[in-house]
């Protein structure tokens, strides 16, 4: 397996399976399928395109946005990696990253790590480096070390819960991030993680508490709103999705999956013609986007029913904001730490809504597979959100 670390010398070029989530520096063919993606977000750059199949009694659904990791192989010759025998300087790595020079920096880290293993922040580094270049492997390894050397490193226990999720393991990821809230209880980046993690364990309710919990705690924070709008819809609750997507295409408005994801909620309340403008959106975005394509084409044809009152997205965001105001102000007045749905005075409801890129909505609840922003999420983050690294001295 080729990972991001400082390479051995080995013998002369020989043929080897590469899986779709290993690296190497030369890849003729690629080895992933991305379909496109919430949302540690996460956004972060492991967030790939998974379709989340629901089911109802009637026609076609609209596709909504959500995360998945796509496995694929081929085989290839496999190259002979040059020695790094030189200092590396915890600068010169970051450099690389910065640049995303991902399996650049995943190498040079390693090479950082191998002189200085104390360090706990170029392991730290290591690690994220190689889960942007998508080797999850070395990421584990990597954001494992650097918790052995420093056990309250918050960063990296967010982090590691990201690698667990694109590793198909929210319930270790759940566990890993809890460690980082205990440490740092109001982490946007951990609560984020936290909901994507109950979210892909089916606990749906308790992940719209975390979810208004992270946008409480930063209210900015677009791809938190993404996977709310994405669970309401899932929970068939298509207009309470509006508020949150339209605020997150207010926020993020250049990404497509945030278009798509307010397509549904428009098309499933009704609103054809702004659903096809939402589509549209996308699709102006990333062309490829083949289920915004198929939305848009489902709906064209399609005339909003007149009698619907008028639809105003910069209200829908403005209504959003005050929900916010309103579980904020509920916190700190020392009661629940978030209301229930019921309790949240709505002005003018219009009714239910993550590195994510989500599947077919439904007017019943559907069943919930992992998800990704970070939102999950298209590369992000649930879906997923940003990671954060931490420009660090060289120690």
């Amino acid at each position: 397996m080729i990972r991001s670390h400082v390479a051995r010398p080995h013998p002369p070029a020989r043929t080897t399976v590469i899986h779709a989530h290993q690296r190497a520096p030369i890849l003729p063919l690629a080895a992933v399928v991305v379909v496109l993606l919430a949302a540690c977000g996460d956004s972060g750059t492991q967030t790939r395109a998974r379709t989340v199949g629901a089911r109802s009694g009637g026609g076609t659904q609209p596709p909504v946005a959500t995360a998945h990791a796509v496995s694929a192989t081929t085989t290839m010759t496999e190259p002979v990696q040059p020695v790094i025998d030189r200092e590396v300087s915890y600068t010169e790595a970051e450099t690389a990253y910065q640049a995303r020079r991902y399996d650049e920096a995943g190498t040079l880290f390693a090479a950082y790590t191998e002189r200085r293993p104390e360090n706990a922040w170029g392991h730290y580094m290591h690690g994220l480096s190689a889960w942007k270049a998508g080797d999850l492997e070395t990421a584990e390894t990597a954001l494992g070390r650097a918790l052995e050397r420093n056990p309250e490193h918050t960063k990296a226990l967010v982090n590691l819960g990201r690698v667990l999720l694109d590793r198909d393991r929210p319930e270790e990821a759940r566990e890993t991030v809890a460690r980082a809230l205990a440490l740092e209880p109001e982490s946007s980046d951990g609560l984020r993680v936290m909901g994507r993690a109950l979210h892909e364990l089916g606990r749906l309710d308790e992940a719209v508490e975390q979810y208004q919990r992270t946008i409480v705690s930063n209210d900015n924070d677009a791809w938190s709103m993404n996977n709310l709008g994405l669970l309401y819809i899932q929970q068939g609750r298509y207009e309470d999705a509006l508020r949150p997507l339209a605020r997150a295409t207010e926020l993020l408005a250049t990404v497509a999956l945030f278009w798509n994801n307010l397509g549904v909620a428009l098309e499933r309340t009704g609103h054809f013609t702004a659903a096809a403008e939402a589509y549209g959106k996308a699709l102006a975005i990333d062309q490829s986007y083949e289920k915004a394509s198929i939305s848009l084409a489902r709906v064209d044809a399609r005339t909003s029913d007149p009698g619907l009152p008028p639809l105003d997205l910069p209200t829908l965001a403005r209504r959003f904001e005050d929900e916010v105001a309103t579980w904020r102000q509920v916190r700190e007045q020392d009661q629940d730490p978030l209301p229930s749905q019921d309790s949240v005075p709505v002005q003018n409801p219009v009714s239910r809504e993550d590195a994510v890129h989500a599947g077919e909505a439904t007017k019943t609840p559907a069943p919930v597979p992992p998800l990704t922003p970070d939102a999950t999420q298209t590369g992000a983050p649930p879906a997923r959100g940003p990671e954060n690294s931490a420009r660090m001295p060289p120690r």
